[in-house]
């Protein structure tokens, strides 16, 4: 949900986002599966699309009505074998106070590729405003992105086969038990600014990423869990790494899981394990966009 301030224009909107679909492959695709072997990817050459326009700025209750379509709109279903897989709806609340409201299926892009879909989509709003004319741009291929894994499958087998080479331990850690009425809970943990020093002195000393000093973490209390010194677990990824400068503009689902592995010595200290960690991450980068589930 996004909050717009301004007079927005819905046909202006919706001219926009029929030039932001005709922009990405990925944006006109559908997915049939049913009385086939194998899933089908079909994409059409050109898909009519509508935004959805509600005006409630005469509503008693605006906030009510805004959360109901909120409510109503998160649980209308797509049907990935045919229409659109990504929709908006422009709420009006008062003269100048809009909220939209873009909804997809997370099978044809992710989050990254969110991010790029609002910036074309405005882009074009503020061409068309501006010039009344919208000059397309298509976006990188996701079929060329495809061509490139297939290219390169054999060879990222390869690596991950000795990634995980002479890995033995088998245990896996049960998922905590709960009771329907106790739910899953979600835990945070803030960091004061006395700790937050001290891990960037670590990271400093180390010579690594944050993101590297959590994983290293997270690994060595599965570790503890699971009273081994060698240990994996999956690791989400945005599956551009291996590419960035081809995929890092790629309207699509790139992300993967992909194993971490983390394995410590006696004789090791803390920063010759985070940077070891970190020039395997570093190794791994180019061989993400492979299918691990095979």
């Amino acid at each position: 949900v996004i909050e717009l301030n301004g007079e927005i224009k819905s046909s202006l909107l919706e001219e926009s986002f029929q030039a932001l679909v005709q922009s990405y492959d990925v944006l006109r695709c559908n997915i049939l599966y049913e009385k086939i072997e194998q899933p089908v990817h079909v994409v059409q050459k050109v898909r009519d699309v509508k935004i959805t326009y509600l005006d409630i700025s005469e509503c008693s209750d605006r906030e009510a009505r805004l959360q109901e379509i909120i409510h109503d709109d998160r649980n209308r279903k797509f049907d990935i074998s045919k229409g659109q897989l990504l929709r908006i709806t422009l709420v009006r609340l008062a003269e100048k106070k809009y909220k939209m409201i873009i909804s997809y299926h997370h099978i044809i892009i992710d989050g990254w590729s969110l991010t790029i879909v609002i910036s074309r989509l405005f882009q074009y709003y503020n061409e068309l405003c501006e010039k009344g004319r919208i000059k397309i741009v298509s976006g990188p291929s996701f079929q060329t992105y495809v061509d490139d894994v297939y290219q390169k499958e054999e060879k990222c087998f390869a690596y991950w086969k000795n990634y995980l080479k002479d890995y033995q331990n088998d245990t896996v850690l049960e998922e905590a038990q709960y009771s329907q009425k106790q739910g899953k809970k979600k835990a945070s943990i803030t960091l004061s600014e006395e700790d937050r020093k001290k891990v960037e002195l670590i990271q400093s000393e180390c010579g690594v990423t944050t993101n590297i000093l959590l994983k290293t973490i997270i690994g060595i209390v599965i570790q503890r869990y699971m009273n081994a010194n060698d240990i994996v677990f999956g690791e989400v990824n945005s599956g551009r790494g291996w590419n960035y400068e081809t995929t890092e503009n790629i309207v699509a689902m790139l992300i993967n899981v992909l194993p971490c592995r983390i394995t410590s010595r006696e004789e090791q200290t803390f920063c010759d394990l985070v940077r070891s960690i970190q020039k395997q991450a570093v190794e791994s980068n180019q061989y993400y966009g492979v299918d691990m589930v095979q």
